[in-house]
């Protein structure tokens, strides 16, 4: 197991308890012991500046998100959410909130920004700030500062902007090793990749465009997140003169998640378990070792999670039917996932993972788009989205047997001309680094 961050995956596992990206207990964590929890933050820390100079909230921002010695979160009155004072957000009232280590970050940030819905940017309403830092990695949002933080690796479009991002690896890239089988993951349209995935070492610039699709399921993950902490229907009932995870805390059984749990839970006690491995620990036990792509198939079929990823928590339970739901209605993208023994070859690409079990656009499975409805109807209850998910058609299933490659090309009748063109355009099978791990 490898740990890669620039302190200890210990300080990195406990600023994670306080956080829904990669962790987060039951409670969502909580500071009314008096623990300092703010210097977990020294992992990542550098000098940020906020990308509007003299916006109101300016001098708070970085004291109150990304301050290493604070003791204790800020109130709202100190840093208010995004959606305090306006009923419709705008890119300049995003852009006011946020702070960054290098001047390109911001532009970019705000370009990305600007080829959002302006239905989905309603969605940051219940954020105080983001951040973007050079040491960011994974993204995530974190409770205790009402904050997003996001890896610039997912912002960058020319080689020069490339070198100001920090090449540590992220430090949950080795923890599935150990385990008999993998899953995989992809957006794809029109039976293409909606986005092409680029190195940390990538030597050619990127459009906007080249990176927008990635971005928004990126940024919607991570405000399904924050809407889930602080719903919309209670923004406005918060107090705004106690420290804001004592605030939300209060309140965690009116979470999202809380609401959908206690209705409609995920119910695989296997996959639970593995989840705390795969995404947590990176510690399986003798038993998650002997499971095989078969046997987890098996669980996750039965149950109605949209990813493997949603057996972290039941926060990412909802961050991840929030995120393919609202891709696929907003975007017109699919997500596949599928299930492979885990190749022995060294250095496998995408033609060594042989499918299991695998599926596209899983959020149109029954069951799993009832539970996306309710979840999405809470974060944008304005945007009327229900019909638009419930309609979703039922997936498309993968060829069992066939490779990770060979399934991206799902019409029968064409999967073996159009698999021979892309072999000779692009020779080799690619690699599948970003396919198996998670951005967030």
């Amino acid at each position: 197991m490898k740990f890669a961050l620039r302190a200890s995956a210990t300080t990195w596992a406990f600023l994670l308890l306080l956080t829904a990206c990669g962790g987060g207990g039951s409670d969502g964590g909580g500071e009314s012991s008096g623990n300092t929890t703010f210097s977990s933050l020294q992992d990542i820390s550098e000098p940020v500046a906020p990308a509007v100079a003299n916006g109101p909230q300016a001098a708070a921002l970085a004291d109150c998100v990304f301050n290493a010695t604070r003791a204790q979160s800020c109130t709202l009155t100190q840093l208010p959410f995004i959606g305090a004072s306006t009923s419709t957000v705008t890119v300049d009232d995003v852009m006011a909130r946020v702070v960054t280590s290098r001047p390109w970050m911001a532009q970019r940030l705000r370009e990305l920004l600007q080829t959002l819905p302006p239905d989905l940017l309603q969605m940051m309403k219940p954020v105080t700030a983001i951040v973007v830092g050079s040491k960011v990695r994974p993204s995530f949002y974190w409770l205790a500062t009402g904050a997003l933080y996001i890896d610039p690796q997912h912002l960058w479009t020319t080689p020069e902007e490339l070198a100001d991002v920090d090449k540590t690896p992220d430090y949950r890239t080795d923890f599935g090793q150990a385990l008999q089988f993998t899953t995989l993951w992809r957006y794809v349209k029109d039976d293409h990749r909606a986005y092409l995935s680029y190195s940390l070492h990538e030597t050619n610039p990127r459009s906007i465009d080249d990176i927008r699709i990635q971005f928004a399921h990126l940024i919607l993950h991570e405000l399904a997140h924050a809407g889930d902490f602080a719903p919309p229907r209670l923004l406005s009932s918060l107090s705004t003169d106690k420290p804001l995870l004592e605030v939300l805390n209060q309140v965690a059984a009116q979470r999202i998640s809380s609401r959908l749990y206690l209705t409609n839970p995920l119910r695989s006690t296997i996959l639970k378990e593995l989840g705390e491995a795969l995404f947590r620990t990176g510690r399986p036990t003798a038993q998650q070792q002997a499971l095989s792509a078969t046997d987890v198939s098996r669980e996750f079929t039965a149950d109605r999670a949209s990813d493997d990823y949603s057996y972290a928590s039941q926060y990412e339970d909802v961050a991840m039917l929030a995120e393919e739901a609202l891709m696929r209605v907003y975007y017109g993208v699919s997500r596949d996932i599928a299930v492979t023994p885990r190749p022995t070859v060294p250095n496998p690409t995408a033609n060594d993972y042989i499918v299991t079990w695998g599926t596209r656009g899983r959020i149109g499975q029954e069951g799993v788009k009832q539970a996306a409805a309710q979840v999405v109807d809470e974060l944008l209850p304005h945007a009327n989205l229900a019909p638009a998910i419930l309609g979703l058609p039922a997936p498309t299933p993968m060829r069992v047997g066939a490779s990770w490659w060979n399934n991206l090309v799902l019409d029968s009748q064409s999967a073996t001309a159009a698999t021979t063109q892309r072999r000779q355009s692009l020779g080799t099978a690619p690699s599948v680094a970003a396919d198996l791990l998670k951005p967030y």
